[in-house]
């Protein structure tokens, strides 16, 4: 049996494509084979590359501005246009196929916001008693969090709290 074809898509930093290694070895080590999902700005071109894959992650990267509620704090840049449109390009070609997408932070994010969802620019700032950001740098840390007992996770995990973190690096 062939393994699940993931493609991951890619941070954008002057003019170059960048990924974190972690990715790669996340899907290779959950079976998957990676492969990197370029920039295209053909959305015909994306959608043949698209056919390549079972599924898609959407890594973390910049500050999500469609659907945004106030702005975004200084320590986070907005997404630059290229990545912008080569990501909506992508998870178009896999909505229209109901294809499986992950999302990690900025990539959860652009599935809200796709979604027709809303996201605050800067939870800490805009909403009172959220616990502290998934940034390391700007306090976050571990917290518990409160399962349904009758969900899909509750029931997986057999338990109805966890202790979980909400950064990465």
């Amino acid at each position: 049996m062939s393994r699940p074809r993931i493609g991951i898509t890619t941070s954008y930093n002057d003019s170059a494509q960048q990924l974190d290694h972690a990715y790669i070895k996340a899907v290779e080590a959950a079976g998957g084979l990676p492969l990197i999902v370029p920039m295209l700005t053909d959305p015909q071109a994306m959608a043949e590359f698209a056919t390549l894959l079972d599924g898609l992650l959407m890594v973390g990267g910049p500050g999500i501005t469609r659907g945004l509620i106030g702005s975004l704090p200084d320590d986070l840049a907005p997404v630059d246009p290229i990545r912008d449109r080569a990501d909506q390009l992508i998870y178009s070609a896999f909505q229209h196929d109901v294809r499986p997408v992950l999302g990690i932070c900025y990539g959860m994010q652009f599935i809200n916001a796709q979604a027709g969802g809303t996201i605050y620019g800067d939870v800490m700032a805009q909403a009172e008693g959220e616990i502290q950001p998934h940034s390391p740098k700007r306090g976050g840390t571990s917290h518990p969090v409160q399962i349904a007992p009758n969900s899909a996770l509750g029931r997986v995990l057999q338990t109805d709290s966890l202790m979980v973190n909400t950064y990465h690096l």
